[in-house]
């Protein structure tokens, strides 16, 4: 089970592709806004998809720890 989950709003989303160019997680939608392939965050994938909420320049990305 993954430790970890992404609260990701769409609505901000600007289409500036920085999660794309830095996650295997996230591609494009048909409107040109991030698309998460998966909202459960596995050990082995938290790094890069910390690093595209990082980068995301309207914080519209959270990674957050699942609640025990």
């Amino acid at each position: 089970m993954s430790k970890y989950k992404i609260e990701f709003d769409r609505e901000l989303c600007i289409g500036c592709q920085s999660c794309n160019r830095i996650s295997r997680n996230w591609g494009l939608d048909s409107e040109g806004k991030a698309k998460p392939a998966n909202l459960d965050v596995e050990e082995a994938d938290l790094q890069h998809n910390m690093e595209a909420e990082k980068y995301c320049p309207v914080h519209a990305i959270k990674v957050v720890k699942k609640q025990d």
